[in-house]
């Protein structure tokens, strides 16, 4: 018996040999060095800063040229031929950026909005150094965290690949160039996605509840700023500016070191003193907004009635409204137990603050919590505070 395991064991051994073919590549390829940048790789407190622009597991597609060598022929040749070597590219399937052509209508981008912490003013990139343009090419393999031997090339990204290709340093700017767009591939038929569906069965509490959504004004409005990036994303643009942007914004991102205090005037604004921000809401909405500002522990929306006179306290500070008997009434319409109006308040406490900043910064402030669960602020309570 152990015989006959040992000759199965070896027979398919040797099948999986025999049916193995490496696969052919063309002597472009195999005569020079390839690497292949994998997302993994990105230094994670680099990468991550730039995640809400970013999304590796969507497909991108440019080509650009880096020289670390500084030969200053390359560039002469890459200018002087730029429109016909981008329709080549372009025949291939491929966008091709030239350096330093990365500022492209940068001054689109509402800088502010997705980074509040940086005191940074930025102005189309016009305060950025010479030196600094200069050591573009360098700036991009570290910020990628490249640390590979190839000094010079075609750097690829190409649906969800990143390739780096190496310039032989006896061949021509321009044979490598040809060679290189010769042996591009082009791109598969289109393939089908594998589509995915959620089998979790959702229990009462979680079907009727409604969920927090920003409001249409400010759906159009964060969208708009959106989009203004989104052709340099595509293009790799802003891939490029990526590694400058860092350089010139000081702070580390999206941490919690660099969250803002909120601050409650004592004429009940609400600001963001690192960002230089107001969020400004009405008054009942402001109301609600304290209260869970306010309370220590998640509040159970199905028990917010408990919270009446609480609530009442922070409206009636707050509203300019001379009648109690007013408040009341519109407090009690919140509470009323078919009422689901508390939801169009949070869906505005939320608009609030996404109309200031991006994501990842306004999910620390506006009130959060899974459906049919206590909903809460998850922002620190010692960066709250209530001016007397």
């Amino acid at each position: 018996m152990k015989r006959i395991i040992q000759f199965f064991r070896k027979k398919k051994k040797e099948t999986l040999a025999t049916n193995f073919k490496k696969p052919e590549l063309p002597p472009f390829f195999t005569e020079r060095k390839i690497e292949k940048i994998y997302p993994i790789d990105f230094p994670g407190d680099k990468f991550g800063r730039f995640s809400n622009f970013f999304d590796f597991n969507s497909s991108y597609n440019f080509i650009l040229f880096l020289d670390l060598t500084s030969n200053s022929d390359y560039q002469i040749y890459l200018k002087e031929n730029f429109p016909k070597l981008q329709n080549q590219f372009s025949e291939k399937d491929r966008n091709f950026i030239q350096i330093p052509d990365y500022t492209e209508n940068t001054e689109l981008i509402d800088y502010k909005y997705f980074f509040p912490n940086s005191s940074t003013e930025f102005n189309n990139f016009n305060n950025i150094s010479k030196e600094m343009y200069s050591n573009i090419d360098s700036s991009i393999l570290q910020f990628l965290g490249y640390k590979g031997n190839i000094k010079t090339g075609f750097l690829s990204v190409y649906e969800r690949n990143i390739v780096f290709v190496e310039k032989l340093e006896d061949e021509t700017i321009s044979d490598y160039v040809e060679k290189y767009i010769l042996n591009l591939r082009t791109k598969n038929s289109e393939q089908k996605h594998t589509i995915f569906y959620s089998l979790d069965k959702e229990n009462d509490s979680k079907r009727f509840e409604p969920s927090i959504e920003i409001d249409i004004d400010t759906e159009k409005i964060v969208e708009e700023i959106h989009l203004r990036v989104q052709k340099l994303v595509e293009t790799g643009h802003f891939f490029l500016i990526a590694p400058l942007m860092e350089k010139l914004i000081k702070q580390p991102f999206f941490s919690n070191t660099t969250l803002s205090p909120i601050k409650i005037t004592s004429d009940y604004q609400i600001l963001l003193p690192d960002y230089d921000l107001e969020i400004k809401m009405n008054h009942l909405t402001k109301a609600i907004y304290f209260l869970f500002l306010h309370e220590n522990r998640p509040i159970d929306l199905k028990q917010l009635s408990l919270y009446k006179d609480k609530l009442f306290t922070f409206y009636k500070y707050i509203s300019y409204k001379n009648s109690l008997d007013e408040m009341e009434q519109s407090i009690d319409a919140l509470l009323e137990p078919e009422s689901n109006l508390i939801y169009m308040h949070l869906s505005r406490i939320k608009s609030a603050f996404i109309k200031k900043m991006d994501y990842n910064f306004a999910k620390n402030y506006y009130i959060v919590g899974s459906k049919g669960r206590p909903k809460y602020i998850s922002l620190n309570k010692d960066l709250i505070i209530w001016e007397k």
